[in-house]
């Protein structure tokens, strides 16, 4: 499978909204965190999410997460923020994919369990979440699991450290994302569950490496 910025894996923990959390994402060995900057109760704003990314320069990817955005959002986002990626939700508009591949960004494109076949490919990878993101309720992977991608996948939608592993081992994921698996409330995380979860999926990984070479 193809790497994306340089990893052979990805373990993400999304909805970070304090410098705190972002820390305790980076202590427990996750590869990428992800600030909200679309409507949601996680959502922070541009200084936040700054100063949250200038935290973890050295450490993680930092994924800008979007939904149905337009160019000029993207574009004012980036001249506050530094990212490594961009997520985007509902659509991927060719502006904004061009603007991702000027700033030498990443480009994620997200789809719903239920849109599969909107995959535009222009991405560099897919995170295939549920139908309602963020709401932590899991979902059938059958679809996902039987179907040939020409991208690297990464899943999310309702996964826990009691689930990932199973989870990434049936769809043969790439990358794994939690939100609401990690949180004690929506946008705080939970130390212990933010530290199981990146064990359990960081385990999966080495293992799956160990046996495929």
């Amino acid at each position: 499978m193809a790497e994306v910025l340089g990893l052979r894996h990805f373990i993400k923990v999304c909805a970070v909204t304090t410098v705190s959390d972002a820390e305790l994402v980076a202590d427990a060995g996750a590869d990428a965190l992800g600030v909200i900057l679309a409507d949601s109760p996680r959502r922070v704003s541009l200084e936040v999410a700054g100063t949250i990314s200038a935290t973890v320069s050295d450490r993680l990817v930092r994924v800008g997460v979007f939904r149905r955005v337009a160019y000029d959002d993207v574009a004012r986002a980036l001249d506050v923020v530094e990212f490594d990626a961009l997520q985007i939700h509902g659509g991927l508009d060719e502006g904004v994919a061009s603007l991702a591949r000027e700033r030498g960004l990443a480009l994620i494109e997200a789809l719903s369990v239920d849109e599969l076949d909107a995959a535009s490919g222009v991405g560099d990878a897919y995170l295939i979440d549920g139908p309602r993101p963020g709401s932590g309720v899991a979902h059938d992977w059958d679809a996902v699991a039987s179907r040939r991608w020409n991208r690297p996948v990464i899943v999310a939608g309702g996964l826990r450290a009691d689930t990932v592993a199973d989870v990434l081992a049936k769809v043969g994921a790439w990358g794994c994302d939690v939100a609401s698996g990690s949180e004690s409330s929506p946008g705080a995380k939970d130390r212990e569950k933010v530290e199981s979860f990146v064990r359990n999926a960081l385990q999966y990984f080495e293992s799956r490496e160990e046996h495929h070479g």
